[in-house]
């Protein structure tokens, strides 16, 4: 049997791996065939895809905006919420910023309130200092304690007092810091009011003890009381319509108004004091040689009443007035030598007796404690001193009383 080739033994059955051709018997038109079904294939599922997801679209479209459209609006309800919230918390920070600013301007405004108060109240002191009791010269002459004005220091000016780069507010110093210049101007404000109210209460005390000693003084004398003008001012009131007087709630008024009261009375006692002779006829210590009443004449060496006290004094010592008024004799009188009479009002006189010279002439009207003349040794005497007499309605009286009541009021200034 004929050999047959390899090749040519397969060649009807299975495709030669090394050959190009299609197998025998194969159809040229099959590999066209078959990509053009995958073309078809590919298409109808590309078709598939796209219909499908074009119906999915048109099925979940409006689902798909609504979950975005709800997602920008929770978004921005977001936004607006912090937007919000930064917004507050500036109006809140505006808001303590206003009020911080308002609680400094009224911490301001009392401190300087508190300022004025304290300058029109040391005025006030200052203008109750100036008061006397007597006129100057007098012995008992003086002036019911008040504060010297280093006493009561006048505040800082509120101007000067606070921090510079407060006053400029170029650079505003720290909240603390400024609230410790309030505190410590504050402190030194109090301070000055707890020294002016020590002050008050001094000036008070004094008035009042003055007011007191002169009413005990005038009774112990046996002298009537002076009539306060003030008082009778009130009580001659004629008419008009009533308006409820409302006193005031400030102790500082409140103290005011009765120290008011009591210099009012103060100066009416002064002044009936100026015609009541309770000061020293002479400058020297009272040195009491021979007391009122009852005594050995030293001349007839037999009792006798004695009309007044003789002080020791050198010959040429001045003798002043022991209370203003009008002179009444001025020259030589019998006993008495040369000797001084003056009138002092109210049933009261004063005889200033042996003297050397005379100052005075009859019928002038002097002040207390004007030099009326000089001692000396004139008429029914044994000696250089001071024969000093006081009537009341012609009788004489104890001088003693009158100076005693002087220097306790002397002790009172």
């Amino acid at each position: 049997m004929a050999r047959v080739p390899f090749e040519r033994r397969f060649a009807g059955d299975h495709f030669h791996p090394h050959s190009r051709s299609h197998p025998a018997g194969a159809p040229h038109g099959e590999p066209r065939r078959r990509t053009g079904a995958l073309l078809t294939t590919a298409t109808v599922v590309l078709l598939a895809t796209w219909s499908g997801a074009a119906t999915i679209y048109v099925l979940f479209r409006d689902d798909a905006l609504r979950l975005l459209a709800d997602r920008q609006v929770a978004l921005v309800r977001t936004y607006d919420k912090e937007v919000g919230a930064l917004l507050t918390e500036i109006e809140r920070l505006k808001s303590v910023k206003l009020l911080d600013q308002q609680r400094v301007e009224r911490t301001l405004a009392d401190l300087t309130r508190r300022q004025v108060t304290l300058e029109q109240r040391q005025a006030a002191l200052t203008a109750l200092a100036s008061i006397k009791a007597m006129r100057p010269g007098d012995e008992i002459t003086g002036s019911v304690p008040a504060p010297a004005p280093a006493s009561a220091p006048k505040p800082q000016p509120l101007s000067e007092a606070l921090p510079r780069e407060r006053r400029t507010e170029a650079a505003p110093p720290p909240a603390s810091a400024f609230d410790r210049q309030i505190a410590e101007l504050s402190e030194k404000l109090l301070r000055a009011e707890v020294t002016q109210t020590r002050a008050l209460d001094g000036v008070e005390r004094g008035y009042t003890g003055q007011v007191t000693r002169m009413r005990v003084a005038l009774a112990e004398l046996g002298l009537p009381m002076p009539q306060d003008s003030s008082l009778t001012r009130f009580s001659n009131a004629m008419g008009g319509p009533f308006l409820p007087f409302f006193r005031t709630e400030d102790p500082f008024e409140r103290q005011m108004s009765r120290i008011r009261l009591a210099t009012r009375e103060f100066e009416t006692l002064a002044q009936t004091f100026e015609a009541v002779p309770v000061r020293r006829p002479t400058q020297a210590a009272l040195e009491v040689t021979s007391g009122y009443g009852m005594r050995l004449d030293p001349f007839l060496r037999q009792l006798a009443q004695h009309t007044g006290v003789d002080l020791r004094a050198e010959s040429g010592d001045p003798v002043r007035a022991a209370a203003g008024g009008k002179v009444t004799q001025a020259g030589w009188q019998g006993g008495y030598g040369i000797m001084v009479e003056i009138d002092h009002g109210n049933g009261l006189a004063t005889r200033y007796a042996h003297l050397s010279a005379v100052d005075v002439a009859e019928g002038t009207t002097i002040p207390a404690g004007r030099i009326i003349g000089r001692t000396g040794t004139t008429g029914r005497s044994t000696g250089p001193h001071l024969h000093y007499e006081i009537r009341m309605n012609g009788d004489t009286v104890d001088p003693m009383r009158f100076l005693k009541a002087g220097a306790r009021l002397s002790d009172g200034f």
